[in-house]
């Protein structure tokens, strides 16, 4: 994030040069998931990223505080390709769809 959210922000100010135009709203969605563990044993919370894009949400809001960091997790097994399909067009495509 480091690295890429510099470059992100530089592209959006190459791509809107017109200092007359409307402040364009910088949104970043980071995407989460669990999946189930091949050890029946193992708890599935142990194989989630959630925290993980919790601690990069904070990152983000420290050291770019004009960028809207948006979070979106799915308790639906990852490595299954419909469940999979059915977070897109449930929850992450309306997420998209609330910042065009």
């Amino acid at each position: 994030l480091s690295v890429l959210l510099p470059k992100f922000k530089s592209s959006i100010s190459a791509k809107y040069t017109d200092p007359s135009a409307v402040d364009v709203t910088k949104v970043l969605i980071l995407v989460s998931g669990v999946g189930t563990p091949r050890n029946w044993t193992h708890s599935a919370t142990g194989n989630s990223t959630a925290a993980l894009s919790k601690l990069m949400s904070l990152f983000v809001k420290r050291h770019h505080p004009d960028i809207e960091v948006f979070c979106v997790h799915s308790d639906t097994n990852i490595f299954r390709y419909d469940d999979n399909i059915s977070f897109v067009k449930s929850e992450l495509l309306p997420a998209i769809t609330r910042y065009r």
